[in-house]
């Protein structure tokens, strides 16, 4: 089942999400929302890996990883978020939205250069959880059309990585955004 429609689908999915730090259960709400749609649905979440990288308005971090057969996950699978809770694109304040936007370009920036993304996909389908999420997902080289777009994680030898995969792509992604700054202009 793909990221995209089997993680945010529910609460039950969310909840089994494996953590990739300490495994220790943090219950988010009422608090300001800092990890997967956590504060918005009010629900005991096992904490993911730690944020990539924030600003006072959004956050951005790797998806956490399915639990199926084996725990693993699409590389490069990024999730920017709203710090405040809010439902939809419209409801947001115009420095909300550009700070998402900043937050977006610089991932995918970040993305191409450290996986050599050929293409970057952006999704916000919006009907599964009640909170402004993105997806930012690389498009790898060698990917069959018949996977480009939505279906881009279901494509069965796409680069997946467990805990320690994840790990070491998420320190190099925190490295690009502590060393290249916000108008570095795209190689």
């Amino acid at each position: 089942m793909s990221p995209l429609t089997g993680i945010a689908a529910n609460h039950v999915e969310i909840r089994e999400c494996i953590t990739f730090s300490e495994r220790r259960e943090v219950n988010w709400a009422p608090q300001p929302p800092t990890a997967l749609f956590a504060g918005n649905i009010g629900v005991k979440l096992f904490s993911h890996l730690e944020k990539i990288a924030e600003n006072d308005l959004a956050l951005l971090y790797h998806a956490p990883l399915e639990k199926q057969p084996e725990p693993s996950i699409y590389l490069g699978h990024l999730i920017v978020e709203s710090r405040r809770h809010t439902t939809g694109w419209d409801k947001l304040m115009e420095k909300e939205a550009a700070a998402i936007g900043q937050m977006i370009s610089r991932a995918a920036r970040a993305l191409k250069s450290l996986v050599q993304a050929e293409h970057i996909y952006v999704f916000g389908i919006g009907h599964n959880v009640p909170h402004l999420h993105v997806h930012v997902i690389p498009r790898y080289p060698g990917t069959p059309q018949e996977y480009w777009g939505i279906r881009v994680t279901e494509w069965d030898t796409a680069p997946r990585g467990g805990i320690n995969e994840v790990d070491h792509l998420c320190r190099k992604l925190r490295q690009f955004f502590d060393t290249a700054t916000p108008t570095s202009p795209p190689p």
